[in-house]
Formats: C-alpha cells, structure tokens, sequence
C-alpha cells in the first residue's frame, strides 16, 4: 500500500498537556450509546402518563485498543499507551483550581468517523501474552469514554455532523 494510501488511525489527545497518542490499531468495534431522559407525569383522567423531556445523557463511547509487540519500539509504544491511558482517570498534580483537579478531558480524532471531545471513564487493561523477560507483549484496552461538552447540542447539529464534532461545532453556547 502507497504511503498515500496508509490507514488512518484514530488518536487520543489529553486537552490539559496537549499530549497525543496514536493508536497501534484502529478498534475492531465502536459502540456509541445516546439515552434520553423522560420524567413520566401524571394527567388526571388520561389513561396513559405523559413523557417530559429532562435532559439527553452524555454519549458513550466504548471499543477495545489491541497491542501487540513484535519491535523493541512496539513494546516501548505498548507500554506508553497503557500508561498514558491509566494516566488519563487521574487529577494533575497542581491544579490551578477546583475544576482542574479532575481527570483531563480528551479529544477523540478517528478521521471519517469521530472527532469527538470526552472524559475517559473506565479503562481496563486484559494483559494477554508476556516475552521471556516479563514484559507484557499483547494486551487489550477496553475504553469507555463520555462525550464531554460544553455548549448545547442540537438536533439540527447532530443531525448534519453526527459524530464529527469539533470544539467550534459542538453546538450553542448554554447561557
């Protein structure tokens, strides 16, 4: 394959340290979760209960990052990616305030299928093959993120950019 024509990989990037990484394998899956939220109200005299709008939750992004080491540079990538995602369920050390003590929030990028800003939520690590010196040579990262916004999203702006959303397009400012 032209290098032209390279598979282009999805990459995560942490908004705080502006640090990115690159996966070593686009997912295999991608599931991506929206609920709505109804308070069910009570009409007297109706024979049913009417749906009152409440919110929509935050989107779910889930999917599995597989690793497998077969370079000395594969194995050092490996083991910074598992770290790096590790890192991102953590608070910096001196946050500048209250909201900069938790968790960064993230930019997925996976081009011609999400661009999307989120907080990773859960990560867990199946460690699967080990070399002879111990080192972990394959594992799994199954990642579930939740969208992260800032401004409201509608209707009309999913419907035109679904999943690619940018920071400028990721709907109206709440006032």
């Amino acid at each position: 394959m032209p290098i032209s024509e390279a598979v282009a990989r999805m990459t995560i990037t942490d908004l705080q340290s502006n640090e990115t990484q690159e996966v070593m394998f686009n997912p295999a899956d991608l599931s991506r979760k929206v609920a709505v939220n109804y308070a069910l109200k009570d009409v007297l005299g109706n024979s049913h209960r009417e749906h009152e709008y409440l919110q929509t939750d935050n989107q779910e992004l889930m999917f599995d990052l597989f690793h497998n080491v077969e370079t000395p540079e594969d194995l050092a990538k490996a083991d910074d990616m598992a770290r790096f995602l590790e890192s991102l369920c953590y608070a910096p050390e001196n946050p500048e305030s209250i909201a900069g003590a938790a968790p960064p929030r993230v930019l997925l990028v996976w081009p011609r299928t999400l661009s999307i800003i989120a907080r990773l939520v859960t990560v867990e690590i199946q460690h699967q093959r080990w070399n002879r010196f111990g080192n972990t040579t394959q594992f799994t990262a199954r990642c579930q993120f939740q969208e992260s916004r800032i401004r409201r999203l509608t209707k009309q702006d999913v419907r035109l950019l679904g999943a690619l959303r940018t920071p400028q397009s990721q709907g109206k400012v709440i006032e």
